[in-house]
């Protein structure tokens, strides 16, 4: 005959039967207590008051079990998933996951599936825990003050570093620049950091700063549709970068107003600077339409029209550092607080060692009750047949003595 056997259920069952008992015990205390504050109420209505607070204790310590039992099983598949697409062991990253996650009062899952975010868009950080926090802790700076979900915050964030060529030690520094726009403009970060995403490669290929490429967006949305800024942008980089190369007739009237093509296309100026030496062909629209085209005749009015606020926000851009203080003020919600709070409970459950053991006793339960499904079956049927047989039993007893006390009064 087969043997089912799991020790460590056993263990399991031990190390529950304390905590249950004084489960039991404090139930039966707030029975007493609740009875004594609704003393005016009849026996029936007290009951039923002691048996719905029960089952209300039961309920939320069962759903809270589960929960924890789902955290568990999901950042194990996050720490699994991780480990594949970077091909270091999760032990490599776990630390540091668990580190960020309770300074920045995220969960240690969010934080896990963070790091693979990163690791996919920035692969040369793959083996390397200290660069992937970095960039992941800025990333949920960047989703606090910004106001988006986590996983386009890291999308976006590491498409700007990428087209700028930051490192991951610049990364805090680049959420500062992206935010620093919506502090001066009118450009919410989000689409500030998307808009950078059209042509942050450009900009960068132009030696044409962050700070700058933000004041650009900001400066251009005063006035252009938001869904053209990113296009707009790039487009006046590149002419400015290729002002040599422009057509004969936008060269004449380049040289007409007096504009230096050297210092339009000199990468060591500021682009202020730069901008400045174009812009003495403003309010000569033909040789607006001949250097920009007519499609981008508004693009170049608008930044010669805010030509000294652009190089005013530029400069703020590139020295305001309030990105955590956007941050904290927007994560000071209810909402947020709830949030922080089932992070928190999620963090001391999957933190350090303590997930282990309670993941190694599931899994051999689990892995004992799959390899012995039929014993378990089987077992099952004949606890329910008896159980069955046991009914039947005391209902067949039950009749005769009825018939038998009936007999009795005949």
């Amino acid at each position: 005959m087969s043997k089912f056997t799991i020790p460590t259920v056993f263990k399991a069952v031990d190390n529950l039967s304390a905590p249950l008992q004084r489960m039991s015990a404090n139930m039966d205390k707030f029975d007493k207590s609740a009875k004594g504050i609704f003393g005016n109420l009849s026996e029936i209505q007290k009951e039923l008051f002691s048996f719905a607070a029960k089952a209300a204790v039961i309920t939320g310590v069962s759903s809270l079990f589960r929960f924890g039992v789902e955290s568990i099983m999901d950042y194990e598949k996050a720490l699994a998933s991780l480990e594949a697409v970077t091909g270091q062991s999760a032990n490599l990253f776990k630390g540091q996951i668990e580190s960020i996650a309770s300074s920045s009062r995220k969960s240690a899952i969010d934080v896990a599936k963070s790091f693979e975010v990163v690791g996919s868009a920035m692969s040369e950080y793959l083996d390397n825990p200290k660069a992937l926090g970095q960039i992941t802790e800025a990333g949920i700076t960047l989703s606090k003050a910004s106001r988006m979900e986590l996983e386009p915050s890291l999308q976006a964030l590491t498409s700007v570093m990428n087209q700028f060529g930051f490192a991951a030690d610049q990364a805090a520094n680049v959420v500062n620049r992206l935010t620093a726009g919506e502090i001066v403009g009118s450009i919410s970060t989000a689409k500030a950091a998307a808009h950078l995403q059209e042509f942050g490669a450009v900009a960068s290929a132009n030696n044409v700063s962050l700070s700058e490429s933000v004041a650009l967006v900001e400066a251009l949305g005063k006035k252009l549709p938001t869904e053209t800024l990113g296009r707009a942008s790039r487009n006046i980089i590149t002419f400015m970068g290729a002002i040599k190369g422009a057509p004969k007739e936008a060269l004449n009237s380049l040289a007409k107003h007096g504009v230096n093509l050297d210092i339009v296309s000199n990468k060591s100026l500021t682009f202020g600077e730069r901008l400045r030496e174009l812009s003495k062909i403003q309010g000569d629209a033909v040789a607006m339409e001949q250097f920009f085209g007519r499609e981008n005749i508004a693009a170049g009015t608008t930044i010669f029209q805010q030509l000294g606020l652009y190089e005013d926000w530029a400069k703020k851009i590139g020295q305001t550092n309030e990105a955590q203080k956007q941050a904290t003020i927007n994560s000071s919600t209810m909402a947020n607080a709830i949030a922080e709070l089932k992070n928190s409970f999620v963090n001391v459950i999957v933190s350090g060692d303590k997930m282990n053991p309670m993941l190694e006793l599931m899994k051999s339960l689990f892995f004992g009750l799959a390899k012995n499904m039929d014993l378990v079956l089987g077992i099952v049927g004949a606890i329910a047949a008896g159980f069955l047989l046991y009914k039947v039993a005391i209902l067949g007893v039950n009749a005769a003595l009825m018939i038998s006390t009936a007999l009795s009064n005949a």
